[in-house]
């Protein structure tokens, strides 16, 4: 629909609301108006007929002429009263123009809901329910005689609930999103921010890789003084940005450096000159993982103040009052906690319990039984549940006919169809449009955890929360404990390599379980004392450990549920679960109080709150900053006649660049003549095992790569896994086609992918054609613990000890001489997270801010006897890389560590535990 015709239809539909004896008159004027014009163009073709039918003198035609002067006086008449009427339309014009910048404003609002259907199916709204919420909003506003304060209140009024209702509808990543468009364009109609300022905003940094006239200072990265100099070009009032950078550096290096972080104080004149959404420019470009947070600010100042406090907050009753016995309600899954209960809880408290009936849908006999449920709880008012409506793919179409069919003719006013759904591209777009949903899943942010938390089943229950009379404060304060102590072990997933080894689903029913066996282990506890060893076996071993599976992520599990589940939490009135005092356990134990703590938090928690160090948070923050933008990038691409065929002509040059750098294949037969099979020589197995690996990814790349080039060419047809392989190559992903099983090559950046995989070619080049290196690069073999098996047994058979009885011995050294052991080999090319190495002193100590590899002198491997005493020592495992160490669904094993090197430390080594100190082969730096 036009833009024009939205705004009059809504401006239509607020003055009939308004003012509805104008809007009946104005609606009446026109339709007078319409026929007016259709009489007076009736005169026109009756004059025209008259002159050309007469056979006489016009004058002398007695006929005509009465006929003529009938028309005229019909015309004089009409004109008069058209003139009349125009008169009282410029009237009511007067008055309806005063609502036409609010029009205006909701017509442009709808424009944000077009684009949402590219993050996801599900995210489909009908005007029919734009206009609705409209005039609900409308009716319900705020009044005042005042006209200007009545165009706010309407105006804030349905700028709330169109957002407060997309966001129901949209996944935690996905409102951010929305609510940051619904910004820009409220800004941009208020005319605070420009078109070019929202274009750079949105743009990739890729789209200008031009260098700049002068060179970058030596504290900024020739990207970001790039991006520094497009600013600069770009909005006038930041012209001299870029040359205040060099001439202003220290103070430039400082804040960009400044942690904790504020955008705000800025070296002078720019802190007093730029606007909030200039300094969130300059943000994207210098301290990109603060973006997130800023974009949150700038939303509450400028928008909804407070919408992330209500963010996790779902009343399903809020989406039960929109919804009517036509209106299906869709929960869109993943979900936070079972949509089931949440539903059955809802419906227990309208006492509607006996009327709702649950089916899980899949491709059997349940398809039958869903129709008969329908059409039974359709006509008697009962509420029907089909749950995982995904699953039932053939049966989507007759969920279309029965979502058509629903009308008020038979249906009952009672009657609701409640359904849950993955998103699949088959759903029917007409239910999507025509139904209410519901998105609830996990918060992305410590606080909002928190929140979600306290708001939902059981903590929010009055009974629960108040669950164990004479020993409140004990439960409350280990209650806040555990919601913390959730909060922390989900967002951890998002922290990298200093996380988890392996990212867990922990969900609300793990939540659940434990805060009510904390309930019933307080309420029964004998002598008033609470069984902790208890607690933390069930917690740490069983519900939440349950889903752990490497024995590194147990330990470290345990030790952050120690900190969080203890005595002190409850006898020490300053106990804090960080350095921070916002993280400290509230000193009032009232419900209200609690909320009113978790909402005085910052957006953005401390680092110390994760047991991790800054630079656990930066990548974090990152890594969900990268994905913001690049959804906001793509969004803005969407539709830019241009964008497949510059598409096409990068995937073209970028089959070349590939191509010219492959090597040759291997000769396997010859390796194998010059390296035999032999039992004695268990390194032979290893290096002929690397050249055909080797060989069969070399094969699938050139094969692969041919086939896309010629499809683009149009010499053959551009299948679908082709066209995949084209996104993946243009958008610097490894293709899955170039993975083969136990390649060990994980990085998933192209050029790095392409670098590792002449890393390797070279090394088996080298030991080809002089024996087995004594300098080792575990990043260019393919399996690395087989390699050290090999070395195990080759020790073994050379020294004619039981390989039971030898184990690796791994130390960090500053020589790497060659000569000194003959069974003596050096690991190079280790990379160390979440702490450094002091050479100096030989020992592990805390990382640098904004450091986060560290690379490790050579790593001297023997193997030995005895054990080593391990006083002071952090045994640091040895992975192949920070994105390897997940379940590997395909071969339904772990990845687990490769080996670990022990470290001397002056800490804990529960410190470096809590804080996923590791060491690593392969990084994307």
């Amino acid at each position: 629909m036009p833009d024009g015709t939205l705004r009059d239809k809504l401006l239509d539909i607020v003055v009939s609301k308004e003012r509805p004896e104008l809007q009946e008159k104005f609606e009446a004027l026109r339709i007078q108006d319409a026929a007016n014009k259709k009489v007076l163009q009736q005169q026109e073709d009756n004059i025209l007929s008259t002159l050309s039918s007469t056979t006489t003198n016009i004058l002398e035609d007695e006929s005509a002429i009465q006929t003529l002067d009938s028309s005229k006086t019909l015309t004089v008449n009409i004109m008069k009263r058209q003139e009349a009427a125009r008169s009282m339309t410029e009237d009511i014009n007067k008055f309806r123009d005063t609502y036409l910048q609010f029009a205006d404003h909701c017509a442009g609002l709808f424009c944000t809901l077009t684009t949402l259907s590219n993050l996801n199916h599900m995210y489909r709204f009908s005007f029919s329910w734009f206009i609705q919420l409209y005039v609900t909003s409308i009716e319900t506003s705020n009044r005042s005689v005042v006209l200007e304060k009545r165009l706010q209140f309407l105006k804030s009024s349905f700028t709330r609930n169109l957002h407060s209702s997309v966001c129901r509808s949209l996944f935690e990543k996905h409102k951010l999103l929305y609510s940051f468009l619904l910004c820009m364009k409220i800004l941009m109609d208020a005319r605070q921010i420009t078109r070019e300022e929202v274009e750079f905003f949105v743009s990739s940094d890729a789209e200008d890789d031009r260098d700049p006239v002068e060179s970058a200072p030596e504290w900024l990265s020739t990207d970001k003084w790039r991006q520094i100099c497009k600013l600069s070009g770009t909005v006038p009032e930041l012209g001299e940005l870029a040359n205040d950078l060099r001439s202003n550096g220290a103070a430039w290096q400082k804040y960009c450096s400044a942690i904790p972080f504020r955008s705000h104080l800025m070296p002078r004149p720019w802190a007093d000159s730029m606007t909030q959404f200039q300094r969130l420019m300059l943000v994207k470009i210098v301290r990109r993982d603060k973006i997130i947070v800023e974009i949150m600010r700038l939303i509450e100042d400028s928008m909804l103040e407070d919408v992330f406090n209500s963010y996790p907050h779902l009343q399903l009753s809020e989406s039960y009052a929109e919804s009517s016995c036509l209106t299906p309600i869709i929960f869109i899954l993943p979900s936070y906690t079972s949509s089931l209960s949440l539903v059955s809880t809802y419906a227990s408290a309208r006492g509607y319990t006996s009327k709702l009936v649950s089916l899980s849908m899949g491709d059997g006999p349940q398809q039958g039984t869903a129709d008969v449920l329908v059409e039974e709880a359709r006509k008697e008012g009962g509420w029907v549940f089909l749950q995982n409506c995904h699953h039932a793919a053939s049966w989507i179409p007759r969920l279309e006919r029965i979502c058509e069919n629903l009308n008020l003719s038979g249906t009952s006013l009672d009657f609701r169809l409640w359904l849950s759904s993955c998103s699949i591209p088959d759903f029917p777009i007409s239910v999507l449009q025509n139904s209410l949903k519901i998105a609830y899943d996990y918060p992305l942010r410590l606080k909002q955890s928190l929140l979600r938390a306290y708001r939902s089943e059981p903590v929010r229950s009055k009974e629960f929360f108040e669950g164990c009379p004479g020993r409140d404060k004990e439960f409350s304060k280990l209650l806040y404990g555990l919601c913390f102590f959730h909060g922390i072990v989900r967002e951890r997933r998002h922290f990298g390599p200093q996380g988890w080894n392996v990212s867990y689903d922990f969900d609300h029913a793990d939540f659940e379980i434990s805060v009510r066996q904390l309930q019933n282990f307080i309420s029964e506890a004998e002598n008033n004392n609470v069984p902790f060893d208890t607690l933390l076996y069930l917690i740490g071993e069983c519900n939440y450990g349950g889903k752990i599976v490497d024995s590194l992520d147990q330990r470290c599990l345990g030790y952050l549920l120690d900190s969080f589940c203890n005595a002190r939490v409850i006898s020490d009135s300053e106990y804090s679960f960080s350095n921070c005092t916002e993280h400290s356990v509230p000193r009032r134990c009232e419900y209200r109080d609690i909320i009113k703590h978790i909402n005085d938090m910052q957006l953005d928690a401390s680092p110390e709150a994760f047991a991790c160090d800054e630079n656990a948070l930066i990548v974090k923050d990152a890594a969900i900053a990268r994905e913001f933008l690049e959804s906001v990038s793509y969004l803005d691409q969407i539709g830019s006649p241009n964008y497949e065929i510059v598409a096409q002509d990068r995937v073209l040059r970028a089959i070349d660049e590939i191509n010219s750098k492959l090597p040759a294949l291997f000769n396997v037969d010859e390796i194998r003549d010059k390296y035999p099979l032999i039992t004695r020589e268990p390194l032979n197995a290893i290096l002929i095992h690397e050249a055909e690996l080797i060989n069969e990814v070399l094969a699938a790349i050139a094969d692969s790569l041919s086939n896309l080039k010629s499809a683009l060419n149009g010499e053959i047809i551009l299948t679908d896994s082709l066209e995949d392989l084209s996104a993946e190559i243009d958008s610097n992903k490894v293709p899955r086609a170039w993975r083969p099983i136990g390649f060990g090559v994980v990085t998933g950046y192209l050029p790095n992918f392409i670098n590792l995989l002449l890393k390797r070619v070279s090394f088996v080049q080298n030991w080809r054609e002089t024996d087995l290196p004594r300098i080792i690069y575990l990043d260019a073999l393919s399996c690395c613990k087989r390699f050290l098996s090999a070395i195990l047994l080759v020790f073994s058979r050379r020294r004619d000890i039981p390989v039971e009885q030898i184990t690796l011995d791994l130390r960090v050294t500053n020589n790497d001489s060659t000569s000194d052991d003959a069974d003596a080999y050096y690991i190079h090319g280790l990379h160390l997270s979440g702490a450094r190495w002091d050479a100096q002193r030989h020992v592990l100590i805390d990382s640098l801010t904004d450091i986060f590899w560290y690379d490790m002198p050579p790593i001297r491997l023997t193997c030995r006897i005895e054990e080593r005493a391990v006083d002071n020592i952090y045994e640091c495992p040895v992975y192949i890389s920070p994105i390897c160490n997940e379940v590997d669904t395909d071969m339904n094993k772990i990845r687990d560590c490769i080996t670990s090197v022990s470290l001397e430390t002056d800490k804990s080594h529960v410190h470096w535990m809590k804080r996923g100190t590791a060491l690593f082969c392969q990084v994307d730096k």
